[in-house]
């Protein structure tokens, strides 16, 4: 029980967040876009952010009871902790995975537009998008 809270409070860790503002403004005043061209168009910047997926909570917690509820039916002290050391290993193992498909999936993925549709390793990790005006002073 304690491994699988421990795997969850790690599990708690998978933040992750990258931006892109294309676009800038000119000296007089104006907006350039993406390929620094003038526009009459205020540039957008996309944030995404990373988190942990309650998925994988409810997982850790199911391989819990699935641990806990086989070696209650054990017929002896070493079937019972060979139920809870697989236990620990299965939820383990689930915060291990998710965490590493989580992490390289999102910084893998490209940037999207301010129009486009990100794809999050669903379920190992969800996510956000936020498409926010640049600012005067921001880098583009």
């Amino acid at each position: 029980m304690l491994w699988a809270l421990g795997a969850a409070a790690v599990y708690s860790s998978l933040v992750a967040s990258k931006g892109s503002c294309p676009g800038g403004f000119t000296s007089d005043g104006g907006y350039l876009d993406g390929n620094g061209d003038p526009t009459t168009v205020q540039p957008q910047c996309v944030q995404l952010a990373l988190h942990p997926s309650p998925l994988i909570y409810l997982a850790i917690a199911l391989t819990v009871v699935i641990a806990l509820t086989r070696a209650a039916r054990a017929v002896n002290i070493e079937m019972a902790l060979r139920a809870m050391n697989r236990g620990t290993i299965v939820a383990v193992g689930i915060v291990v995975v998710s965490m590493l498909i989580a992490i390289v999936w999102f910084q893998t993925s490209p940037m999207p537009t301010v129009g486009g549709t990100v794809l999050f390793p669903f379920p190992f990790g969800s996510g956000s998008m936020t498409v926010t005006p640049m600012e005067p002073g921001s880098p583009g």
